[in-house]
């Protein structure tokens, strides 16, 4: 099996250089019987450290640590991985559990409180199969890439086991510590290392083919192992002779001894025997459907056997117990046999009572699990937030407010109404659910697709008025729905393939699709026609700009995003080395979310990239989940982010780093750092220039004065002189050419139609050529600072939203109506004037 590398994270860089300083994480008594659509009582907030003094520690809602800028994680890491949990096995002492995942994590827990402990850090990719501790509790065996041990107390990686390679099924230590035996699946002998110097001390004569698995009698004297042969053995440990052989009708993935060796387990991936020793006689059978991960262990009475979160009776062969959790891999008895450890394809590591199957708090508190896909919104006023399977919680805390539950534990995709008041999640057999936020009350289910095989593929979409809901699956047909009722308004047909992508206009008349083949077509909402020609797009879109004219697309390699015009599908901007799996646009439509372009190891932190569309640069980059960054969303004043990763965990973070009680703290700069930050709005350094944005932004009373004072709206110019320097770019002389030129250059947008229609005739190849180079340089990043400070501006005054701010960005949209500045003013006024309104 190969393993899967994931996305990791870097810092968040805080506005002005501050220390971000949010809110506390804490309980709120009443959050049950609050709606949603409530805010929540503000916690205390952290104040700032005097100075000379570090910061105070923000934690979650577990008492665990929060990353630098977040606000909340919602959610938990205790006993939590990047990826499904492959093997497990609890110390000596029964103080800790060390667990390995198929992303490559190696992690021990402290086993009663589910805390984070110790992190194994190894530089390869690869994933694990197995861990061990040696008897003294002080070794820790693991088959990562190149099989090694770990000292326990520090983590450190001690030495490799010599010519041990890949594929490696099992290791186990001999019970004085003198010996580990490791089975590998290319390799019909069992290798047995001396833990001292990771070198070969002999080999064992094992099966006819691969080994998979090897265990120790308790008292050493035997070696019992299971291969790719169809067979299970017992060898004599110190002559390798072999003593017993038990045929099964597969190969035997996995082998277990009782303590006193009076019996065998064996199992491959469909069933479990269990063998008489002495007389090589079958005791019990047990189905299993598990795969071919190690999952049996004995109770250290020996009384019962646990394979896959299932407990049997040994004298019986009767079902014990079993634990219901979404388990995959690995089984351990605690030393004392209370408990059972196994590891989760929900990224869990699950401990559970080995006598009724009940789920311990310690892996139950938390209920999250699995890669958090969906973060669907935040509250109109931000106060919580609705993420993967209709879980609500509030913004500052993370605490969960309410579930929103379907007939299945699962929902697949979720999007959130844009007034907050209800949640659209598909279930299990391809049915949409759609509940009340503030209730948790089911309003309907939709049922009219298709039913089709990937529960993955599907697309929903809120109406702007949110009284509808658009939805696509891989029948190809999309369907528009009435939320109060759950009747179907309105179908569109025409699509080829799959569609995965859905997003309305602003004014709510068009449905705008996008399919597998990336074709985009423009549906009349209210007659279910085709508007116009469908548009073929650059590669899959991740994500559509809330004014609708952009569009975030994925190139074929996913090492690029290119924001491309819906409308003519004309590039407007290539962003080169990054992933845009996770791409989500802020509600200004002037950041955008994305990933690394490659994915590191699994104990590398890589960032969660904010990207300026209108450069392409990053403007922050946020630390926090130790796995791959899977979804995002913006509150809708665009000052905190939240996302989901697949660490199961969701955070919020503060993008400003000054906000307190959930608001944006006003502070009172210097005349000196006032200037600075205005002329830092041109930098070309996007990180500077988004510090300096909030920080103006925080220091309305001075901003405004300053803004009102130094931007005017952009004049029109003169049609005449800009067809009379287009018809010099075909002069004779080069000097009135490369002038011309600079002329057009220097009015930027103001020529950008104009030139656009001097390239519709047969126009000459020297004009044809200049023409298109310079609208070439109009659609690529902005360069220009003078530019740069006007678009930033414009931010500015939109995150202050003040009547004052409103004024000022009122005379700039009296400008030309081709310039960007005034396109972009008028964008701000209209997104203030829809945020009041939908202000409750």
């Amino acid at each position: 099996m190969t393993p899967t590398k994931g996305w990791m994270t870097t810092v968040l860089l805080l506005a002005g250089g501050a220390v971000a300083v949010g809110v506390a994480a804490c309980q709120t008594p009443d959050a049950e019987q609050r709606p949603p659509n409530q805010a929540a009582a503000a916690p205390e907030p952290q104040r700032p450290a005097p100075a000379g003094e570090p910061a105070p520690e923000r934690t979650d809602a577990f008492g665990d640590p929060l990353p630098p800028g977040a606000i909340a994680r919602m959610g938990t890491l205790r006993l939590r991985h990047n990826g499904p949990v492959w093997c497990v096995a609890y110390s000596p002492d029964g103080r800790f559990l060390a667990a390995g995942t198929a992303q490559g994590q190696l992690r021990l827990w402290d086993a009663e409180t589910g805390k984070l402990v110790r992190k194994f850090v190894d530089s390869s990719g690869a994933l694990f199969h197995a861990v061990a501790f040696s008897p003294d509790g002080a070794l820790l065996a693991s088959d990562k890439g190149k099989p090694g041990l770990w000292q326990v107390s520090t983590g450190k990686r001690l030495r490799g086991l010599e010519n041990a390679g890949g594929l490696v099924a099992c290791l186990a230590f001999s019970p004085d510590g003198q010996e580990l035996a490791l089975a590998a699946e290319l390799d019909s002998e069992i290798s047995l290392y001396d833990p001292a110097t990771g070198k070969v001390a002999r080999r064992v004569a094992g099966h006819e083919g691969g080994v998979l698995a090897v265990v120790f009698s308790k008292d050493g004297k035997t070696l019992a192992s299971g291969g790719k042969d169809k067979a299970a053995c017992i060898r004599d440990a110190a002559t390798g002779k072999e003593l017993h052989r038990f045929p099964m009708p597969d190969a035997v993935v996995d082998v277990a001894l009782s303590p006193d060796g009076a019996l065998l387990a064996a199992r491959t991936v469909k069933e479990v025997r269990l063998w008489d020793v002495a007389s090589e006689k079958e005791a019990h059978r047990f189905e299993d459907d598990g795969n071919e991960l190690r999952s049996l262990a004995f109770s250290p009475d020996g009384k019962t056997l646990c394979s896959y979160g299932t407990v049997w009776d040994c004298a019986t062969g009767k079902e014990v117990c079993r634990c219901k959790a979404q388990l995959m891999g690995g089984a351990a008895f605690s030393p004392d046999g209370k408990t059972v450890a196994a590891g989760g394809a929900d990224h869990i590591v699950h401990i559970f009572d080995a006598a009724t199957g009940k789920e311990l708090p310690v892996s139950r508190d938390g209920w999250n699990g699995g890669i958090m896909r969906e973060v669907a919104g935040f509250a109109p006023d931000g106060g919580w937030l609705a993420i993967q399977d209709g879980h609500i919680c509030e913004t500052t805390t993370g605490k969960e407010i309410r579930a929103l539950s379907a007939e299945h534990d699962h929902t697949h995709h979720a999007a959130l109404s844009p007034d907050g008041k209800a949640l659209a999640g598909v279930g299990g057999a391809n049915t949409i659910y759609l509940w009340e936020t503030a209730t948790g009350k089911e309003l309907c289910r939709l049922e009219g697709h298709r039913k089709r095989g990937n529960e993955m593929r599907w697309a929903l979409a809120f109406s702007p008025d949110s009284r509808s809901l658009a939805t696509g699956d891989e029948d190809n047909v999309i369907r528009l729905w009435d939320v109060n009722t759950g009747k179907e308004l309105q179908h569109f047909r025409g699509h080829e393939s799959d569609v995965y992508f859905l997003f309305f206009t602003p004014d709510g008349k068009t449905l705008i699709s996008c399919d597998e083949n990336h074709a985009t077509r423009f549906w009349d909402v209210e007659n279910g026609k085709e508007r116009r020609e469908p548009v073929k797009l650059a590669g899959w879109v991740r994500a559509a700009s809330p004014d609708g004219r952009l569009v975030a697309v994925r190139d074929e390699n996913n090492r690029a995003i290119f924001l491309q015009e819906v409308a003519t599908g004309r590039v407007v901007l290539l962003i080169a080395h990054v992933n845009a799996n996770a791409c989500v646009f802020s509600p200004d439509g002037r950041t955008l979310t994305a990933a690394p372009e490659f994915a590191a190891g699994p104990d590398t932190e890589e960032p969660v990239l904010l990207l300026e569309t209108a450069t392409g640069k990053v403007r922050a980059r946020l630390t926090g989940h130790f796995g791959w960054f899977e979804a995002a969303s913006f509150s809708p004043d665009g000052r905190m982010l939240a996302t989901g990763s697949t660490d199961t965990t969701a955070l919020v973070w503060d993008l400003t780093g000054r906000m307190r009680d959930g608001r944006l703290e006003t502070a009172e700069l210097s005349p000196d750092a006032l200037k600075a930050s205005w002329k830092t709005l041109a930098s070309d350094d996007a990180e500077e220039a988004y510090r300096a944005i909030w920080s103006l932004a925080s220091a309305p009373e001075q901003a405004v004065p300053l803004m009102k004072e130094r931007m005017r709206p952009v004049p029109p110019a003169d049609a005449k002189e800009i067809a009379g320097r287009i018809a010099d770019l075909d002069s004779d002389d080069f000097a009135v050419r490369e002038q011309a030129a600079r002329e057009l250059e220097g009015l930027g947008d103001l020529a950008e139609e104009a030139l656009r229609k001097a390239l519709e005739g047969q126009p000459p190849a020297e004009l044809r050529r200049r023409a298109a180079r310079l609208l070439e340089r109009l659609d690529g990043p902005v360069t220009s600072s003078e530019r740069l400070q006007q678009i930033r501006s414009l931010e500015v005054l939109e995150q202050i939203g003040t009547p004052p701010a409103e004024k000022v960005l009122e005379d700039v949209a009296h400008g030309a109506a081709e310039s960007r500045w005034t396109r972009e003013a008028k964008a701000s006024l209209g997104r203030l004037s829809r945020r009041r309104a939908a202000a409750p």
